[in-house]
């Protein structure tokens, strides 16, 4: 069973590590203001100025129908964004290690899965990449990524700190 809290109020704490203490996957969504502790206490924290970028991304990449009027007026206009933080390649770089096979290599999704838990805010759109996979190849003096056993289209994608493989 999953429960989702929709809040930025630190009161949902205990309600959160209840739930989780109960095997109930606990989803948070909220402000970046949100608490560290009720942040903590989620399995996954979604921060929703992520969801609005996304949002006002596709309504600025959707192709204008032309309707003989000025509708570029209707469309949100994307505000100048802040800088993006940098991402954290010590902390990507020690799980990496931490979870690698013998030579150095890790399943992406045992990766992620890994972040998750130690960080349920972590998402790599708060540092300007739409997946994981993106963030590790926006840092190529740091990590390798390799696809590996394309089955049906789709391939197990596997990253390696590049410290580790030397």
């Amino acid at each position: 069973m999953d429960f989702c809290l929709v809040s930025s109020d630190s009161d949902f704490t205990r309600l959160a590590s209840r739930l989780r203490e109960e095997g109930i996957t606990v989803y948070g969504f909220g402000e970046e203001k949100t608490p560290k502790p009720f942040v903590a206490a989620c399995d996954k924290f979604v921060y929703i100025e992520l969801l609005r970028e996304d949002s006002l991304t596709q309504a600025n990449e959707e192709p204008t129908p032309d309707l003989n009027a000025r509708t570029d007026m209707l469309k949100p206009v994307a505000m100048t964004q802040p800088k993006k933080p940098k991402a954290p390649v010590g902390f990507i770089a020690k799980i990496l290690d931490d979870i690698a096979d013998e030579d150095g290599w890790a399943h992406l999704g045992a990766l992620g899965a890994n972040i998750t838990k130690l960080r349920p805010e972590f998402d790599p759109r708060t540092h300007g990449y739409k997946k994981l996979s993106d963030l590790i190849k926006g840092y190529p003096h740091a990590f390798e990524i390799q696809a590996r056993g394309s089955t049906g289209g789709s391939a197990a994608m596997y990253a390696r700190h590049k410290q580790q493989s030397k």
